[in-house]
């Protein structure tokens, strides 16, 4: 199977979320052939002030290790300023604390993915068993 295959297109808005411009660049591009509109921010800060521009994504994905804001402190924001409030929210990280998994789902994730052991595959099958499961209207996936 290629990422051109046609049983492997997709269809959403993705808002990502990284620090780490390489790897932000690396999921948008190959999601975007995969048929997303993907639309990045370099900082929780940055995708905060997206949000509340009015983009409303139908999925967003996150790293959990950033400045400033960190992954955990942007979950927080999203509630607290009941933005994009049916999205699926996938945490990212390359870290995986003890506890840390927890924490994401308990503050609205609906899945915890580590970069390293990630793929674009497994993370559009990822996408897919949320949207498959109503992620955005239920309680995480896991």
């Amino acid at each position: 199977m290629t990422d051109t295959d046609t049983h492997d297109t997709h269809t959403g808005m993705i808002l990502l979320v990284d620090d780490d411009s390489f790897i932000a660049d690396m999921f948008s591009a190959q999601l975007s052939a995969r048929g997303f509109v993907v639309h990045e921010a370099l900082s929780a800060d940055a995708a905060l002030s997206l949000l509340r521009g009015g983009l409303i994504p139908d999925i967003i994905i996150f790293d959990i290790t950033m400045p400033q804001l960190n992954g955990l402190q942007f979950l927080d924001a999203l509630r607290a300023g009941n933005l994009a409030p049916k999205a699926i929210r996938i945490a990212l990280t390359n870290d995986g604390k003890e506890g840390e998994e927890e924490e994401v789902y308990k503050r609205g994730a609906h899945a915890f993915l580590i970069k390293a052991a990630t793929q674009t595959p497994e993370l559009a099958a990822t996408i897919d068993r949320l949207r498959t499961a109503g992620a955005s209207a239920h309680a995480p996936v896991l």
